[in-house]
């Protein structure tokens, strides 16, 4: 379980903000461009892979957590498909 009075805690909130913007960075990407692209979906992949390993007892933050991982691979998805 997280605890968001130690660096554990930290880190995942800093985790889930830059995964925040990254979203917001990249809903309106329509083209693939290197070399751009390629850094936000290798970050969208590492912010989903280091939320994965957070677990969580709460609900309410089992499912921010959830969502946000939902909303890294739409966004995953949409920049692989672009790169093809």
């Amino acid at each position: 379980m997280v605890n968001y009075a130690t660096s554990e805690g930290f880190t995942y909130n800093m985790i889930i903000l830059k995964s925040f913007s990254l979203c917001d960075d990249c809903i309106n990407i329509e083209v693939w461009e290197e070399p751009s692209c390629s850094e936000k979906l290798n970050r969208l992949k590492d912010y989903k892979k280091n939320l994965i390993n957070f677990e969580f007892v709460d609900e309410y933050e089992i499912k921010q957590k959830d969502d946000m991982i939902d909303k890294l691979s739409a966004l995953i998805s949409k920049l692989e498909s672009l790169k093809k």
